[in-house]
């Protein structure tokens, strides 16, 4: 009892450093309370699974303080942020083994680099250039980033990636915000067509117009559970049919296998 009762207090005191920190390295928390390498990931396998942190190469960051790209390590401030969190973390499902992931939008592509830099095959391609700097903490194979014309209001590029460069797996931000602009919008679809597989990742409610042409060119849409009920006729009308849905999301396909 007094061992379990020991690792609870360094768990509590793990997930408050990362907490405050936003990010740790497991060396250091060895270091730090005199366990092995080995205890530090275990005990962040535990917070990982209750929502504390997202493990990456090396370490871990909180899951709560990539709420967005300039304010890592502040918590989440309302139950559709907290859902939008939980939709990101499901995407990691997602991730090819090998190959070449596009991850869109500076929000969406920095929950995905910790898990990404734990795949040495894996080569990501990103329009937001503010992941750039996330490297040094998650280190990735290589990142190519598509340049262009940059809009800070959306913390992204409008350029594409070298035509040579073959897309596996595309994940695209769907909301208002991206898509309100058309040349953000376009910028997307060219996205989505160059992909072997495009995931959209539906977060926030559209009107059923802007978000029958945002699916064009889209394999699979992972929706936020409070969304599911008032889209799937929309979803439905353009093709796509329900496949899997629980507590964190749904996955609507067009006629593809989904993971």
């Amino acid at each position: 009892m007094r061992d379990r009762n020991t690792a609870l207090k360094r768990r509590l005191r793990v997930a408050e450093r990362v907490r405050a920190e936003g990010s740790v390295r497991v060396n250091e928390l060895a270091d730090e309370f005199d366990v092995s390498v080995v205890t530090i990931r275990t005990d962040l396998g535990y917070l990982e699974e209750r929502g504390y942190v997202i493990r990456s190469f090396g370490g871990a960051v909180s899951a709560r303080g990539l709420r967005s790209p300039r304010a890592a390590g502040a918590a989440s401030t309302s139950p559709a942020a907290d859902e939008m969190l939980r939709v990101h973390q499901r995407l990691v499902g997602w991730l090819p083994g090998r190959g070449t992931v596009f991850l869109g939008g500076a929000l969406l592509a920095q929950r995905l680099l910790p898990a990404v830099s734990q795949r040495p095959d894996l080569v990501a391609v990103s329009d937001a250039p503010a992941v750039a700097a996330q490297t040094a903490i998650y280190p990735v194979t290589e990142l190519v980033l598509t340049g262009g014309r940059y809009r800070a209001a959306e913390g992204i590029c409008l350029g594409e990636p070298d035509p040579g460069l073959a897309i596996d797996v595309a994940f695209v931000p769907l909301n208002e915000r991206t898509l309100a602009d058309t040349a953000t919008g376009r910028h997307y679809r060219r996205i989505a067509v160059r992909a072997d597989l495009c995931c959209g990742v539906l977060a926030d409610a559209l009107a059923a117009e802007a978000l029958t042409c945002a699916l064009e060119g889209l394999d699979i849409v992972i929706v936020a559970p409070s969304l599911t009920v008032p889209l799937t006729a929309t979803l439905a009308a353009s093709g796509f049919a329900a496949e899997t849905a629980d507590e964190t999301a749904a996955v609507f396909s067009r006629g593809r296998a989904t993971a």
